[in-house]
């Protein structure tokens, strides 16, 4: 079985031979789309517990904002 970078490499390849324009640009929204896919991220089930709660923190109302929570942190560096 090839490796990534042996799959990789002989793509480059092939691809520097082509020259029919449009099916490179096939190629090309092709590769797009499948690098967009990529970018999705994994989360553990810590960090998916933590967002569910800054959700519901969120909805409930229950923020502070940018201002306020640097008062708070003044004061309480300052005790």
């Amino acid at each position: 079985m090839a490796s990534i970078e042996q799959i990789r490499n002989n793509l480059i390849d092939k691809l520097s031979l082509i020259k029919n324009k449009e099916l490179l640009s096939a190629v090309d929204r092709l590769l797009e789309v499948s690098v967009k896919e990529e970018d999705v991220y994994e989360i553990s089930e810590e960090q998916r517990k933590a967002l569910q709660a800054s959700n519901s923190d969120i909805a409930s109302g229950r923020l502070i904002s940018d201002e306020d929570l640097n008062f708070e942190e003044d004061e309480w560096l300052n005790e």
